[in-house]
This record gives C-alpha cells, structure tokens and sequence, in this order.
C-alpha cells in the first residue's frame, strides 16, 4: 500500500514479492470505526493482487495463525486471565489468509482453510513475468 516502495521495487526489476504483512485479524472482528484495511481478507484479496498485477511479479502473501491461547501469551502478565482483553468472538485472532498470485494477479494455488498451519508450494515460472512486466512496465527507459 505504499506506491513509492512499490516504484522502488520495480525499478530493480523484483520478479517474486512476499508480502510481509503483520498479523491481521479477520472481518469478523471489525468493529466501527476500524477502517476496512485493518482485516486480513482486506490485504489477501485486494492489496496482494493488486501488486502482482501492477508490478508483474509472483506475489507471495504468507500469513500466521495465532490461536486466542497464542494471543494471550502476549498480554501483560495481569491481563492473561482476563477474558474481555480478548474479543470473545475471535477463536482465532490472526488465521489462514495465505495467498500466492501469479503476475496477472490470479491465484496460483487454492485458498488454505482459514485455520492452516503449514506450507504452500507453488512452481515458480518466471516465464509468466514478462508479459504482464512489458504491458504495465511503467519503471524501464525503452529506447528505439
């Protein structure tokens, strides 16, 4: 989300992106006025493809699972007990959003289930790069 890092990368050609997002809760747990872009679907499926698509690069979104047991070790000693410190709805705080897309900005494997704990795989073509690179390029000096 931020177009002056995104140039950055560009302009030193990236071909594979991770998106290294903090953890995010899901939409669940909005609640106004939180705005849209603090959930994890929000930053799974709008901004990770955008940047694919916009950069032309393998984009890479990996995400944690942090169950609520797991969120409460991260309270201050005092507040571990106390159930209000932890929304009651959210049996997991930050869940399975991780996603890979291709350069054109489509999904390169299936969505994990929201609480996967473990690795996706994906084959690399770099290949699949250079035309979106070449059609929405806006980095490179093309002389004649």
């Amino acid at each position: 989300m931020n177009p002056f890092l995104k140039a950055h990368s560009s302009a030193l050609h990236e071909q594979i992106h991770v998106c290294a997002w903090p953890v995010y809760p899901p939409a669940s747990t909005l609640h106004y006025p939180d705005p849209y872009t603090n959930i994890s679907e929000m930053q799974s499926e709008l901004v990770s493809p955008a940047y694919a698509y916009e950069t032309g690069t393998w984009t890479l979104a990996p995400t944690q699972v942090v169950t609520r047991e797991g969120a409460r070790l991260n309270l201050p000693k005092r507040l571990r007990n106390d159930e209000s410190a932890l929304d009651g709805e959210a049996a997991v705080i930050g869940n399975g959003f991780a996603r890979i897309y291709r350069p054109d900005g489509f999904r390169a494997v299936e969505d994990p289930p929201k609480t996967f704990d473990g690795i996706i795989i994906v084959d690399v073509d770099l290949d699949e790069n250079l035309l979106t690179k070449r059609l929405a390029d806006f980095v490179s000096v093309h002389s004649n």
